[in-house]
């Protein structure tokens, strides 16, 4: 009974632990009473804008800086009363700005993960030389051991120094902005390769700028502004547009992609505004899809007007919009051409509306019918990021019946809609 007591405690024990921690510089607080703890195996993302306290926090947690006041603990034991030395046996780091290499091998680099396990004076061992070896296996740099580290690109370079953290063999890594000014494939290539260090067990703490990286991989997110946690849970309980909007003061569209099924996050552009477009009741219809319209109805809906939307496939990334938004929207099945019933509810809220936008969408065979409910607009508002000529997979039917409308304004981008929206409300006044 005792045993599986003390078992159940071990057990229990956070891999890193926060108590009431202050850290500042002169009046500036840069951590601000954290409180947290992170078990063992958990990937866990610290997200927020710059000068958050990301940084400072994941220095504080491997002894770079000396905190104010509070408690950190790594496996239980107060960071205090941990050596230098026995901290990097346990806990591997890679910094947001590169050490300096220049000279050393990728091998060479690598193998000073090994230090802290070395006497002073004491030269690796072939036992060390193969944890290094191991390490650049997992982590796809093994044919970098004998180049130059600074003959590499910045993704070889950034694997090279987290397989030098691996190195180190402890069960908590840290890493600051690990994939910072890296492109596409390195950023999932690296990810990809930290979060199976997670399912092996390794406690990831991981300062990270983009935030769909962040909620892809992370099953849990810490939220920070000002040195303070603002929100501390899972992905889709930190990443809410109040959330988002709290912390970095931008609006963003938050859902989840229905190609992907992931949880994406749209930062909505931040748009000049006339005082006549923010006029509550006017009524807008939209014509959408693939999240064109995702941007448009978020701007549209936060200042009072009644928008509709449709005809859209069920789970488009616009119709999860509209639904979430609470926004009228006719829908039907993927892969479906649109119904009598649909088409004539459809032409019903065009007709409704003070104006109809249709946005930069391509129009085929099953959604043609959306463009021959244009017909009933007052007003069309065509949004041509490219011309339609390249999306009109009909035969040119839609850009007849476009050329057709007598009310129509051809735009190129969102600002315009609105400028174009708030001559239309002008002159209606």
């Amino acid at each position: 009974m005792s045993n599986n007591s003390s078992q159940d405690n071990l057990e229990s024990v956070p891999a890193v632990s926060a108590q009431k921690v202050f850290y500042s510089i002169d009046d500036n607080e840069l951590l601000n009473n954290l409180d947290f703890s992170i078990n063992e195996g958990d990937f866990v993302g610290l997200i927020g804008p710059n000068g958050a306290g990301k940084t400072t926090l994941l220095k504080a947690i491997s002894k770079l800086l000396k905190i104010k006041s509070g408690t950190i603990t790594i496996n239980g034991n107060d960071l205090d009363e941990i050596s230098a030395k026995a901290l990097a046996r346990s806990v591997g780091q890679v910094q947001q700005i590169a050490p300096n290499t220049h000279g050393f091998k990728g091998i060479e680099v690598v193998l000073m993960g090994r230090y802290p396990h070395l006497n002073k004076f004491q030269v690796e061992r072939e036992s060390d030389r193969e944890i290094a070896r191991t390490a650049m296996d997992f982590t796809q740099t093994l044919d970098f051991s004998e180049r130059s580290v600074s003959t590499l690109s910045g993704g070889e370079q950034q694997r090279i120094f987290i397989a030098r953290a691996l190195a180190q063999q402890g069960d908590t890594l840290l890493l600051d902005e690990p994939t910072a000014n890296l492109d596409l494939q390195h950023q999932t290539r690296i990810f990809d390769q930290v979060k199976i260090l997670a399912k092996k067990g390794i406690t990831i703490l991981a300062a990270i700028h983009d935030l769909n990286v962040a909620a892809r991989y992370c099953n849990r997110l810490i939220l920070m502004r000002n040195g303070s946690i603002l929100k501390d849970g899972k992905p889709e309980e930190v990443l809410t547009s109040r959330n988002i909007q709290k912390a970095f003061d931008v609006e963003t569209a938050v859902y989840i992609d229905p190609v992907n099924h992931q949880l994406t996050i749209h930062p909505i552009a931040h748009i000049t505004e006339n005082a006549q477009i923010i006029k509550n009741g006017k009524r807008i219809h939209l014509i959408s899809g693939h999240s064109s319209g995702t941007e448009i109805m978020h701007i549209l809906h936060r200042r009072g007007m009644k928008v509709t939307v449709g005809v859209l496939n069920n789970d488009d990334v616009d119709q999860t919009t509209a639904s979430s938004l609470g926004i009228e929207n006719v829908s039907i099945p993927p892969f479906t051409p649109i119904d009598n019933e649909s088409y004539h509810r459809n032409n019903r809220l065009i007709a409704e509306a003070d104006a109809t936008i249709m946005t930069n969408i391509p129009i085929g065979p099953s959604n043609i019918r959306n463009v021959e409910s244009l017909r009933h607009a007052k007003h069309v508002i065509s949004l041509n990021e490219t011309p339609l000529e390249t999306r009109d997979h009909t035969h040119n039917q839609a850009t007849k019946i476009i050329a057709s409308l007598k009310s129509i304004s051809q735009v190129s981008n969102v600002q315009n809609v609105l400028n174009e929206l708030d001559d239309l409300f002008s002159k209606i006044e």
